[in-house]
């Protein structure tokens, strides 16, 4: 069995992360948000994505 390729495993890593933070509560988004700025605090230039500075909506309110 052929193993996946490094760019398909962190492609993989990122479609489900962001599936999961769709459904994260607004506290445990504020915890991701905060690791997320702690980790690229870290990586030598490193670029925020665009409105990654806007708060995230909560879309649990909708339920």
């Amino acid at each position: 069995m052929a193993q996946p390729t490094p760019d398909a495993t962190a492609d993989r890593h990122v479609r489900h992360a962001l599936t999961r933070l769709k459904v994260a509560s607004t506290d445990r988004r504020r915890l991701i948000e905060a690791a997320a700025t702690e980790y690229l605090s870290q990586v030598h230039r490193h670029r925020l994505p665009a409105g990654y500075s806007q708060p995230i909506a909560d879309d649990d309110e909708d339920l």
